[in-house]
């Protein structure tokens, strides 16, 4: 019999529209690239996806993405289940407990069936939504059962809410209870900070983590070089201009990423530059303060409100584009450094980051990066500046020391074969 893996999973596989989404992404193209090498270490295994319930109204739905996770997953022999949710679209209760509490329930009852045909299972949770499967089935398995847990979370209510829901504290403090009750349940390790945060607000325990940093697949032909044409084509599609330098940021339009504190800097900045944001539209959306702001302090901009991925990837390998903020107020771990340093490994922006979450981690300030006090409404006016003074030479070092931090920390194949590792070895 084979081994199976299944991947719990709310974004990704019909969108591309968040850090789960690239989670996701990244799991299906390291897979496509390592398969072998990991088969011939673990024996064979098939891979599997769980999501919502979905149609074409869900957040950022695009066939492109559902094409392509059909033919990762058919390629390895695996399946892809629905289970039972609302839709994660305007006016749904997608994000409640009592619809996660749903989809962890149905995600039980398809992982119990469907795992009779393996020999052994993981079984990979991602973020709150599915943070009770791993309870469930043991909870509902009639006899022991070959299956092994590992819930990854890269954020909790803590870090992201603006207003804490203790409905949504309850459910994360009870589905991390699971993890002492039960001995096949364990914790993603995925960076200092969340170690770090569960170990303090969750009670859990150091033994209690295995091995599963976030990571980036290499050898993904999103991080290939592009052609000086290929770039100036884009850019005259988004009707970026080409005789300004540029500073750049995009995420979601939410409060906790702190697009509001870059738009005050700026307007008190000397260099003008010109602003390209990128804020795609959630379910706290905050486009017309954005505007605003941008109006008030004359700030020269291109707002971007759909999500792109194409822009990012060509304005981080632009040489006028100098710079990429990350003003979040907090961050658990962002790819976006990770993703600047493989762009713009040979010309392009440099990261600037507020000093919280996973960036303390990622950003060795004046080597491979830069960090602004986010308490301080100046200091990142002053981190501008100073960037925008420092020699060529010195910001090409800067670029290098990035990339070469990438690759040796954030290698998708190694780092899910130490997760591979701890579970089957």
């Amino acid at each position: 019999m084979k081994n199976g893996i299944f991947f719990l999973t709310f974004d990704g596989y019909y969108n591309f529209t968040s850090g789960i989404g690239t989670q996701t992404k990244t799991f299906l193209r390291g897979i496509e690239f390592h398969y072998e090498k990991y088969a011939e270490k673990y024996g064979d295994f098939e891979i599997n996806l769980i999501v919502p319930t979905f149609d074409n109204t869900v957040y950022g739905f695009d066939q492109e993405h559902i094409d392509y996770a059909n033919t990762i997953i058919n390629k390895f022999g695996g399946s892809i289940y629905t289970c039972a949710s609302v839709l994660d679209k305007d006016g749904a209760d997608f994000w409640t407990v009592t619809n996660w509490e749903k989809m962890s329930t149905s995600a039980a009852e398809i992982i119990l069936k469907e795992s009779k045909k393996y020999k052994k299972c993981i079984v990979i949770t991602i973020d709150p939504p599915f943070l009770h499967t791993p309870r469930y089935i043991y909870e509902q398995s009639k006899t022991e059962v070959s299956i092994q847990c590992v819930i990854m979370l890269y954020t909790s209510s803590y870090i992201h809410d603006q207003k804490l829901s203790y409905e949504r504290l309850g459910w994360e403090y009870s589905g991390l209870a699971s993890v002492r009750e039960y001995k096949k349940i364990k914790i993603g390790n995925v960076c200092e900070y969340m170690h770090d945060h569960l170990l303090k607000f969750y009670a859990a325990e150091p033994s209690s983590f295995v091995p599963y940093p976030s990571s980036l697949t290499l050898e993904d032909i999103d991080f290939t070089k592009l052609d000086q044409p290929k770039i100036l084509k884009i850019l005259n599609k988004y009707q970026i201009p080409l005789d300004k330098d540029i500073i750049f940021s995009f995420g979601r339009s939410a409060w906790v990423k702190g697009f509001d504190i870059l738009l005050k800097s700026l307007s008190h900045i000397k260099n003008r530059l010109y602003l390209v944001l990128v804020v795609t539209q959630f379910e706290d959306s905050r486009i017309s303060e954005y505007q605003k702001l941008i109006q008030e302090g004359g700030i020269e901009c291109t707002l971007i409100t759909e999500f792109t991925r194409e822009l990012p990837k060509t304005l981080c390998q632009y040489e006028r584009c100098k710079i990429v903020v990350c003003p979040s107020r907090n961050e658990p771990f962002s790819n976006i450094p990770l993703e600047v340093g493989l762009w713009a490994k040979d010309k392009g922006p440099v990261i600037l980051a507020s000093n919280i979450g996973g960036f303390m981690e990622q950003i060795n300030d004046g080597e491979n990066g830069f960090k602004f006090n986010i308490n301080d409404q100046e200091d990142l006016t002053k981190k501008i500046e100073l960037i925008l003074g420092i020699s060529e030479d010195r910001l090409r070092s800067i670029r290098l020391d990035a990339y070469n931090k990438v690759k040796k920390e954030r290698d998708f194949f190694k780092n899910f074969d130490s997760l591979l590792g701890s579970m089957w070895e």
